[in-house]
């Protein structure tokens, strides 16, 4: 862990954002608009904690190579459209010279940000790197995009087979609502220095994308067709979507396991795909239910050694209100902070002197043109509430505006721009959704400025590069960092390792020695229903370093109320995993779409397993006595486990 640093008196937190949370049958990207609908599930009021906001109905497992148990059929014979997009000069407006024009609203590139800048100063870019995208859609034909699209890459999964027209084109079907792939894509990827827009993070970078999440729900069959899609080319993979029944188990299905294994082994030529997911945005409670607060730990598929978890911080450097706390998480991004305090001015770092008040989000691509989030058709709207709070709502930028409030008096934006230019372009982009971009994009960076780094490599400098926010978070201290020695990692279940720091991560890659050792995996001949599982010393298990830990439930030991478990591993060492906690569970209404409370939700019972997966372990020496305890309404509980440790030998 490095660089701890203080919250910049430049930019603080200031409003809570709406936040389009897309809701379908069983998955929901893990993100916003930053303003507007939660589809099915009502409005948000402007001023509304993101917490607060929706997320899905409820819907079955994933069966491998079939449909959604009870979902229906969500194969090519629906029929895909794409959406008709105008991307004319007329339409998007004319370049500017040869900058970025929105570059300096991208707060979070600074150094006492992602230090993207910084990162930049040290000649990378990208170059050479390639980045599947797997979301709802993306625009390839996005006027800040298209120059770094492969779009024979691209694969839409809800079209009939190879030889469609849109096999290779994961296009928009509903121009409205389908912009959250093509806004994830500019945070990593957009165009630099064309005269449009912003700039990407890994702005050299070649994109491609799927449209998995498009209809919420996808069958083992597409799963399959995005996951082993280009895995020999692929770098990193960002994934800013999630299971959507918060407070409940998600048993992911098996097949993601061998695809993530196939990409670990042979992807990025060798080197092993770096796979993003988003933490979740569940980490309020729902609909006002207390106790009813998700961990990103309850969905499975976020718990593989092979999956970098990303959470969420505000401008002030705090996690955000939303974001899903976990023992899994590798580390945050910037995003939005969920949170309205009470009105606070602060110098708005784009145009000094403007007492501006919001609370920042990720300014990153709009689909083109008079639609999506911004569609242009109204400028920004400032609303305040007794004239004590200040916010802003709505993603445009409305250049010229001026607002005046008794809480908030602001001039407008300052760049001139066409309107028309401006409404490809959103400026609150928020949720882990817009976190996970952001790492993804870093790890470009990283492995452009050192080719020869493995998967490994990536989460290897990824946790010892983080910085910890001062003061905040509650680390612990753990072990010796791999490379520096003499430095400790330091953890938290709300930060992970930490907050990303692209020019730290980027310098400590250009110096790294890739590790030469094996992933070793070791486990005891058989599961356990004891709590204490001892492992031998390094001669027997031939690991002395924890890269990542698992303790895998057994099926078949039914426990009627997963919200009344209290689930948690203790290594050697004395540090512990908080894999569940007591709370209660939900489910949607079937009539209003709302959150209500349930006692039925029901675990563990059948044949599948479930695995909860710690990265707070890492650099340890695994030898001695694990523990884990389990208690049912603080009763204590024997459930049969067994104990994964991955690692190595240095």
């Amino acid at each position: 862990m490095s660089n701890n640093f203080q919250t910049p008196i430049a930019i603080k937190q200031l409003k809570s954002l709406s936040v389009l949370i897309l809701t379908a049958l069983l998955l929901a990207a893990c993100g916003g608009d930053g303003g507007g609908n939660i589809s099915g599930g009502g409005n948000i009021s402007g001023g509304g904690d993101i917490s607060d906001g929706g997320d899905i109905s409820d819907g079955g497992d994933i069966s491998d190579g079939g449909d959604i148990s009870g979902g229906g059929n969500i194969s090519g014979e629906e029929g895909y459209r794409p959406c008709s997009i105008d991307v004319s000069e007329a339409a998007v407006g004319a370049p500017i010279g040869t900058d970025d024009p929105l570059e300096a609203y991208q707060w979070y590139l600074g150094p006492d940000y992602a230090n993207v800048t910084g990162a930049w100063e040290m000649s990378t870019d990208g170059a050479g790197i390639e980045i599947g995208v797997v979301d709802i859609a993306v625009q390839l034909d996005h006027e800040d995009l298209v120059e770094n699209i492969i779009q024979e890459a691209s694969i839409n999964v809800f079209v009939g087979g190879p030889n469609d027209a849109n096999a290779t084109n994961p296009y928009p079907s509903d121009c409205e609502e389908d912009g959250h792939g093509t806004s994830v894509s500019g945070i990593i990827a957009a165009t630099a220095d064309n005269g449009r827009g912003i700039k990407g993070i890994a702005y050299n970078a070649k994109i491609w994308g799927a449209n998995l999440i498009l209809r919420g729900g996808f069958s083992g069959n597409q799963l399959a067709s995005t996951f082993s899609n280009r895995v020999i080319q692929t770098d990193i993979l960002s994934n800013s979507w999630g299971y959507a029944n918060p407070t409940l188990l998600w048993t992911a299905p098996s097949s993601f396991v061998t695809l993530i294994k196939d990409g670990l082994t042979t992807g990025s030529g060798g080197n092993g795909i770096s796979y993003v997911f988003s933490a979740g945005n569940n980490g309020g409670d729902r609909d006002s239910i207390p106790n009813s607060k998700d961990r990103s730990s309850y969905s499975e598929h976020l718990n593989h050694e092979g999956v970098i978890v990303v959470c969420a911080v505000g401008s002030d450097h705090n996690v955000s209100s939303y974001s899903e706390p976990g023992p899994n998480l590798w580390l945050c991004g910037y995003s939005s902070s969920g949170r309205r305090p009470d009105v606070v001015r602060a110098v708005d770092a784009h145009n000094p002197g403007n007492t501006q008040l919001f609370e920042l989000g990720l300014p990153t691509l709009d689909l083109s043109g008079a639609v999506g989030y911004n569609d242009g058709s109204n400028t920004t709207t400032v609303s305040n509430d007794d004239d004590t709070r200040c916010f802003l709502r709505g993603g445009r930028f409305n250049f010229g505006a001026t607002w005046e409030l008794p809480a908030c008096t602001t001039s407008g934006d300052p760049t001139p721009w066409s309107p028309s230019a401006t409404s490809s372009y959103h400026r609150y982009f928020t949720g882990t959704s817009a976190a996970t971009p952001m790492v993804s994009g870093v790890i470009g960076l990283m492995r452009a400025a050192n080719s020869g780094i493995t998967w490994r490599d990536v989460k290897l400098i990824l946790a010892e590069s983080a910085r910890e926010p001062a003061d905040l978070g509650n680390f612990i201290e753990g072990a010796n960092t791999y490379f520096n020695g003499t430095t400790k990692y330091t953890y938290s279940d709300a930060y992970g390792f930490g907050i990303v720091d692209a020019a730290a991560a980027v310098a400590l890659a250009k110096k790294w020695t890739p590790v030469f050792q094996n992933m070793v995996k070791w486990m005891p001949s058989s599961a356990s229903v004891a709590s204490n599982i001892a492992v031998p010393a390094t001669a027997t298990t031939n690991i002395s370093f924890i890269e990542y830990v698992q303790a895998e439930i057994q099926g078949e030991q039914g426990e009627p109320n997963f919200g009344a478990l209290d689930i948690r591993l203790t290594s050697p060492s004395g540090k512990e995993s908080v894999f569940a906690v007591k709370h209660q569970c939900v489910k949607r209404t079937s009539v209003s779409n709302a959150f209500e409370a349930t006692n039925d939700c029901p675990v563990f019972n059948n044949a599948r397993t479930f695995t909860f997966g710690a990265a707070n372990f890492f650099g340890e020496d695994p030898a001695g006595t694990w523990t884990l305890v389990a208690t049912r309404e603080g009763v204590p509980l024997n459930l049969n486990w067994q104990l994964i440790i991955h690692g190595h030998q240095r």
